[in-house]
């Protein structure tokens, strides 16, 4: 069965909806974090129903039946619970959570011509749980039915373990069937790949210098920063695959690979020409230190994406080097993590896991993201779960 909606996404009218689109997303994104703040107050909801109700007129223009439907259906949720008076601690979240999964669903389509109907449906699946409230104390109750109801689609990504597994360890809804493993090999790992990653850190003390020259950067001490969640994951993960590159070259590049950036305070006056070019004089140093040609790579291609709309040099597929995709995807993983500021951690991962695999063999390397995945799944977030200590769950500021 085929459950891909044909659109055309060179009109004039499509590219205005899309312009209209990231208008919307920003301002509804800022009602539901002050909804979050007031959930006493109905006003930021009545403004994100309004958002909507433009967003769903463009759809209803361009025949995008399947949006259109997941947008009438959020505005009917949402006015109800205006109407109410006072909203569910936990519905900003869903909001949150809601217009990211539609703005996917939106740049899929531009980039397939065509949207995924599988997706809208677990979009409407979400809503029906909001929708079929029949009191203030039921809607509390299914909102968080509805959050995992969102959120599910982003965890079968992941493999065999669904969210009730991951993260939703809280809830009280019963467990959906395991879903399959993508059919890409990775091999088995023999144990915990962070702790092997923390001992051969541990074991680098002749990288001072290296250390150094990140917090500059990153402005705070090297284990809160943007190159230590880096470096620690990258390790990880190739650890998992049996060590195919390097790991002294994967130490080199992971610290190293912002350096010629500005300081984080200064990056939004920063010139575009040195933020662009950053990943050439970063590679330059490398080569002035001697590093190997792994961690030159790595440093150089970390921005560069599969269907080569990455820089500096727009490389595409095979041009781009092993650690360079690898490093891509824990790049874009930990900066999505940060971006957030001071929104709630796990609704961070959750988004940036669906950035992530929404844009595997696209943007990033499938296996690479295969391995992210298992390496999430099975250790970094429960090792989040067992430990107080959040030093490695995106609570550095950088940008």
């Amino acid at each position: 069965m085929n459950f891909d909606f044909p659109i055309e996404t060179s009109s004039q009218a499509y590219g205005e909806f899309l312009d209209d689109y990231a208008e919307a997303h920003q301002e509804m994104e800022n009602a539901a974090v002050r909804l979050e703040c007031h959930p006493e107050d109905p006003s930021p909801l009545q403004e994100v129903v309004a958002q909507l109700d433009t967003l769903r007129i463009g759809a209803t223009k361009l025949s995008l039946t399947p949006l259109t439907e997941s947008l009438d259906d959020a505005i009917t949720a949402f006015e109800r619970i205006a109407r109410w008076g006072a909203c569910p601690p936990r519905l900003g979240e869903f909001i949150l959570l809601f217009i990211d999964r539609v703005s996917l669903l939106v740049r899929e389509a531009e980039r397939n011509r065509a949207l995924d109907m599988r997706k809208t449906q677990h979009l409407l699946v979400a809503l029906q749980h909001l929708v079929l409230a029949q009191s203030p104390d039921e809607l509390d109750e299914r909102t968080g039915k509805a959050i995992e109801a969102i959120t599910r689609e982003i965890y079968e990504n992941l493999g065999e373990k669904t969210a009730d597994d991951v993260l939703f360890f809280d809830d009280e809804s019963e467990p959906q069937p395991p879903q399959a493993v993508p059919e890409i090999h990775v091999p088995k790992a023999a144990c915990n790949p962070l702790a092997e990653a923390d001992a051969y850190i541990a074991q680098q003390p002749q990288s001072e210098l290296w250390r150094c020259l990140a917090e500059t950067t990153d402005g705070t001490l090297f284990p809160n920063s943007h190159a230590a969640f880096t470096l620690r994951l990258v390790l990880a993960i190739n650890f998992l695959d049996g060590e195919p590159l390097d790991s002294e070259a994967l130490y080199l590049g992971a610290c190293l690979h912002d350096t010629a950036l500005p300081h984080r305070n200064h990056w939004e006056n920063a010139d575009p020409e040195a933020l662009h070019d950053h990943p050439l004089r970063a590679a330059r140093l490398v080569e002035t230190l001697e590093g190997p040609e792994t961690a030159r790579d790595l440093v150089l291609h970390h921005h560069e994406l599969l269907n080569g709309s990455g820089y500096p040099h727009g490389l595409k597929g095979d041009a781009i080097s092993d650690a360079g995709r690898l490093m891509a995807i824990v790049d874009t993983f930990h900066t999505l993590m940060e971006n957030r500021g001071n929104r709630p951690c796990r609704r961070n991962l959750i988004r940036a896991l669906a950035e992530i695999n929404a844009s595997a063999g696209a943007l990033f390397d499938r296996r690479w993201v295969t391995l992210f995945n298992r390496c999430i799944r099975d250790h970094w977030i429960p090792e989040q779960n067992d430990s107080a200590d959040t030093r490695h769950f995106g609570s550095s500021t950088r940008g």
